[in-house]
């Protein structure tokens, strides 16, 4: 399998922060395990919701793909979600986790492709695997 780096972190610039209701979400770049990393700065105020970072560009998406990436933090959330979206930006692609744990040690994820699956959008659940993609959003909810 080839490796494709999606992202290197060396310019965040297009990386989008949202948040619904109170929580906060702020963007950064610091030092990663190998280079820069894009650092997610929230405060959900004791307050229900979700932050998101979002950053759309075009890519291509093979039968069998693994996305991956290293993570740390010092948080607690109730839920996290990677999200591709396809180019029309309607039909949406997830992999869900609600009993997601992070420490302050970092930690690859590794997500294979049969561990995402079609959410939601008009091409309706019997819709193949996304093949192009046109945004990337990595979401967590408190």
């Amino acid at each position: 399998m080839s490796h494709i780096t999606l992202d290197d972190f060396e310019n965040i610039t297009n990386w989008i922060p949202h948040s619904s209701g109170q929580p906060r979400l702020k963007l950064t770049q610091r030092e990663g395990l190998n280079g820069k990393a894009l650092k997610l700065d929230f405060d959900f105020k004791a307050a229900l919701g979700f932050v998101t970072a979002r950053k759309e560009f075009s890519f291509s998406l093979p039968d069998d793909y693994i996305i991956c990436f290293d993570f740390r933090g010092n948080l607690s959330i109730k839920k996290f979600e990677l999200k591709l979206i396809d180019q029309s930006g309607q039909n949406v692609w997830w992999y869900n986790s609600p009993h997601f744990e992070i420490s302050d040690k970092w930690r690859n994820l590794s997500i294979k492709s049969n561990q995402i699956e079609f959410a939601w959008g008009p091409l309706g659940s019997n819709s193949d695997s996304i093949t192009k993609a046109g945004a990337i959003e990595l979401v967590f909810l408190g």
